[in-house]
């Protein structure tokens, strides 16, 4: 694995002026410029992720292979993308983006600079370069040379603790989403049609706030994971793709909405309307909130409401709540009479959970246990 593919300057015709690693001729790089610029006109300064999706190597593993893009757009229509596997590096690769944008023409007037402009720390090896997964997970910071003096160093996630919303931009953005007059209705009726695999729409003028949103959602289902199609910007060439026929969850600038709204399925498609300051469900044929769990509605609602901008509360409350569906997992493995592991779905639906307080069984629990991302 690397820890960095592929880094991508665009200038302000909206053409790639550079690519770093120099060479790098991967088959992506042909669709970086359409998920770069997502949108028709030039838009204020704003940062997104994109994804590209592939089919795993193992034909036992049914999550999907995905590369993210991390995009930082400069008002004067110029952009600089890079592009890894690792999500969970999101802080590290936007500090290092910032710093390439401001010391750009050291990389445009300087023949001497090759890839060891990036050095890992711990590695003095280019991210460029393959890396052992083992070894990648030990790496604790990044340094980014700012001068031939001077270095910057940036210090990576540590994923035994919960993520933090003042370091995690798109769950600063979903926390600024629920203090909204319907922020949280929108969050429920997203959380519920996430967690009932349906088709999910998200349409707004700042591709950074529903880009946000729809990543922070997405890694807040932990430990289940979203294994189909995840596209949390659109690009004018893919608008066919904006009604598929399949779960998936994408989000699309209103100014291209606005053109293609007449494919959507609103009969089978949640829709909503996210930006900075305002928000709706725009439609809801499922209305996938009122199969939950009482309890769990309630317990997001007033948790929500009393969330934390900088703490790791926000993905506390959400941890909670996928521990309050989950509980009784691990119960349901029996033994075959051929020594074999196996999982028992139809005593997962059946397993009395006491927080429940309507009586007898809850009718979404048998749903859940049939839900891909649960198996």
């Amino acid at each position: 694995m690397q820890l960095v593919e592929c880094v991508c300057w665009f200038s302000r015709k909206r053409t790639l002026a550079k690519v770093l690693p120099y060479g790098y001729k991967d088959a992506l790089i042909k669709q970086i410029p359409s998920l770069v610029y997502p949108f028709g006109q030039q838009q204020e300064s704003q940062r997104y992720i994109f994804v590209l999706t592939s089919h795993s190597d193992s034909k036992h593993d049914i999550a999907p292979k995905r590369k993210y893009g991390f995009v930082i757009y400069n008002s004067d229509d110029t952009a600089i993308c890079l592009v890894s596997e690792l999500l969970d590096w999101t802080p590290v690769f936007l500090s290092l983006l910032q710093i390439l944008l401001q010391k750009n023409y050291n990389l445009f007037n300087t023949s001497s600079v090759s890839n060891s402009i990036f050095l890992t720390s711990s590695l003095g090896t280019s991210v460029f370069n393959e890396i052992n997964t083992e070894v990648l997970s030990k790496i604790e910071q990044v340094q980014i040379p700012l001068s031939d003096t001077e270095n910057l160093s940036v210090i990576k996630p540590d994923n035994r603790f919960l993520p933090s919303t003042d370091y995690y931009f798109y769950l600063q953005n979903l926390l600024a989403l629920s203090k909204q007059k319907h922020g949280i209705d929108v969050i429920l009726a997203l959380f519920s049609s996430i967690l009932h695999e349906r088709v999910i729409l998200l349409v707004g003028e700042s591709i950074e706030f529903f880009n946000s949103v729809i990543l922070a959602i997405v890694e807040l289902i932990y430990p289940l994971e979203w294994v189909h199609m995840l596209t949390p910007v659109l690009s004018e060439n893919l608008l066919d793709y904006i009604a598929p026929p399949f779960p998936a969850i994408i989000g699309v600038h209103s100014s291209f909405y606005q053109n293609c709204s007449h494919l959507v399925d609103f009969g089978n498609q949640l829709v909503l309307s996210v930006g900075k300051s305002n928000c709706e469900v725009l439609n809801d044929p499922f209305e996938d909130r009122k199969s939950m769990p009482q309890e769990v509605v309630d317990f997001i609602i007033h948790r929500l409401k009393n969330c934390n901008a900088t703490t790791d509360e926000l993905s506390s409350v959400f941890l909670n709540t996928m521990a309050k569906l989950l509980v009784g997992y691990e119960k349901c493995f029996q033994m075959s009479l051929d020594d074999v592991y196996e999982y028992d779905f139809a005593q997962f639906g059946k397993f009395k959970r006491k927080w429940v307080i309507k009586p007898g069984q809850h009718e979404y629990f048998p749903k859940l246990s049939e839900l891909q991302c649960f198996n």
